[in-house]
């Protein structure tokens, strides 16, 4: 049926020198200062006045050491390990696994309000047969607050547009099915034109799916990435089956690509002008276009003439003709 982190700080800080002395072995500022800092005028008064004053020679025994290379590429690797947000649940850090799982919380969250709304919206165009329903209506048939909606939807008719793809997606799946049951690809085309034209036999069916027939250009026209995307979901089985019997000899002269686009406007089209109607075609009348659309896939040459060649050239020749006869008549 059609109807259907901000990145995380580090919590490791960078080590800086120690104000404790060192012991004899330790690496002394006094020959590399220049190749790390030049203290400012400023920094080095605060520093005296902070601390006791010392003498010159107290100062020479009391150099302070900076980290080594090893040290500094161990302190970077320490930092950029927190950073790993990608690794498996084994391997990530404990604030890794926390904020992975409060993740997985609001993305479950979110899926369960989407659904409720979606399947809201699909309840109350069933049940009044409009495609205008309130979004107060469906909030409160959904359960939700008008916060939770906009959280997800920026209006009412993006939600419509999601309704109208789960129910392309559900036609989607149903087509398939019958098309699998085929015997092959020629009789798997047979089914899709079947499967198509039950939408507008089936009266329960055909009601859910005339708001959205009568409402698909308007959304398509706001919306014509994500209806096209949505659509694409019928015509790709189609085209499989086209390739698949053009390359079987069934339809030798075809080309799937526009003819799964062509059948798809045909039989839409179609069923559309059945809702719009509100009348339910009867078996023979199904027949009759599927007949139609095989013997046209069933052609031995190509229909469509060259591309250098004007369709209409003879028509102003045998205008005139017929002209200059009724003038001798």
């Amino acid at each position: 049926m059609m109807s259907p982190i901000r990145s995380p700080r580090p919590i490791c800080p960078r080590s800086f020198p120690t104000t404790r002395a060192p012991d004899a072995s330790a690496t002394r500022i006094g020959p590399v200062q220049s190749m790390y800092s030049q203290p400012t005028e400023g920094a080095n008064d605060l520093a005296a006045h902070r601390r006791p004053a010392q003498s010159s020679a107290a100062q020479a025994s009391k150099e302070w050491p900076l980290p080594s290379p090893a040290a500094k590429n161990i302190i970077l690797s320490m930092e950029n390990n927190v950073l790993r947000w990608n690794r498996t649940p084994a391997e990530q850090s404990m604030i890794g696994q926390a904020v992975g799982r409060t993740l997985e919380r609001r993305r479950a969250t979110a899926r369960d309000e989407v659904e409720r709304l979606v399947r809201a919206g699909f309840a109350l165009i069933e049940r009044t047969g409009g495609l205008d329903p309130k979004v107060s209506d469906i909030v409160a048939e959904a359960g939700l607050s008008n916060q939770a909606f906009y959280r997800h939807f920026r209006g009412k008719h993006e939600l419509l547009v999601a309704v109208l793809d789960e129910g392309i997606r559900g036609l989607a799946e149903y087509l398939a099915a019958r098309m699998e049951g085929a015997g092959d690809p020629a009789g798997a085309i047979r089914e899709w034109v079947r499967g198509m034209a039950a939408q507008a036999q089936d009266p329960t069916g055909a009601q859910a799916t005339r708001p959205f027939a009568l409402a698909r250009g308007r959304l398509a026209e706001s919306f014509p990435a994500e209806v096209t995307r949505s659509e694409a979901q019928l015509t790709a089985p189609l085209r499989d089956a086209l390739v698949a019997a053009r390359d079987a000899g069934q339809t030798p002269a075809i080309d799937p690509e526009s003819e799964a686009e062509a059948l798809y406007h045909l039989m839409m089209g179609w069923v559309e002008a059945r809702l719009v109607e509100q009348r339910i075609p009867g078996a023979a009348e199904v027949e009759r276009i599927e007949a139609f659309v095989m013997a046209g896939l069933g052609r031995a040459t190509n229909a469509s003439p060259p591309a250098d060649t004007d369709p209409w050239a003879n028509r102003d020749a045998d205008t005139n003709l017929g002209g200059s006869q009724g003038a001798d008549g």
